[in-house]
């Protein structure tokens, strides 16, 4: 019997799914089913249902893409994140309006941050920070960190990451694990976008491995992102950012 690849693309209206003969890249079978929100199994079991072949173990790789975190941005259904700015100068950013841009309105500056050689620009103020959490923690599902040149020096996030993760339980995004670049607004943007779109993902994929252990269906798990490229599943978890223009 011949091996296969599932592939399933779950949109805002519909879930796309198709069965193609590993090797050979032949299609086999195809699908259309609604989505189904918000308990995404519904509509991806029904999917499933109807490419399974007659042995679900002959499925060797499954493949997944969503429109559902390009969706939560372009409709403002992110989850509500707070952002610490590390050392950022609040009147530059003041003075060109570039606060616009962070995604959120639930950003706080704190003292610390590094400059361009990697030297500390100041202490980094633990205290503020605990303040801080504790006050609108009730308030956010996430929170995301970006440091001034962090991707230089990430001592000051990683420190940051440890309190807020201890004090608030909640998922922490770190802005230098998602990018390089030294745009610092840029940097900010990213990681509180990703921390709003974290419980997107994670149910997407979550449906997904309950509906694969239900039909038996044994392959390892991969995420499309947005430049085609896949990643394991527990990856994209973390960033769903990078699923931006996936599907």
């Amino acid at each position: 019997m011949a091996d296969y690849v599932l592939g399933i693309d779950t949109g805002g209206t519909y879930t796309d799914g198709v069965l193609i003969q590993r090797g050979t890249r032949k299609i086999v079978k195809s699908t259309k089913t609604l989505t189904t929100k918000p308990d995404l199994s519904g509509g991806i079991l029904a999917a499933l249902g109807d490419l399974l072949p007659d042995d679900p173990t002959h499925i060797k790789l499954v493949v997944i893409s969503t429109t559902l975190a390009t969706n939560a941005i372009a409709e403002g259904k992110g989850q509500p994140v707070g952002l610490f700015l590390l050392g950022y100068d609040q009147e530059l950013i003041r003075e060109f309006s570039l606060d616009s841009r962070f995604a959120t309105t639930r950003y706080h500056y704190i003292q610390g941050g590094h400059d361009l050689y990697a030297n500390e620009q100041a202490p980094l103020d633990v205290d503020g920070i605990r303040k801080t959490v504790l006050k609108i923690n009730p308030e956010v599902e996430a929170f995301a960190i970006s440091g001034y040149f962090s991707p230089f020096n990430a001592s000051h996030e990683e420190q940051a990451y440890q309190l807020i993760s201890e004090i608030s339980g909640q998922p922490v995004v770190l802005g230098h694990e998602l990018s390089t670049r030294l745009d610092s607004v840029q940097r900010a943007t990213t990681a509180s976008l990703n921390a709003s779109l974290l419980s997107h993902l994670q149910n997407f994929i979550q449906a997904m491995e309950n509906s694969q252990r239900e039909m038996n269906i044994q392959a390892p798990l991969m995420v499309v992102r947005g430049d085609g490229a896949l990643v394991e599943a527990e990856q994209a978890q973390r960033r769903p950012i990078e699923t931006v223009h996936s599907g």
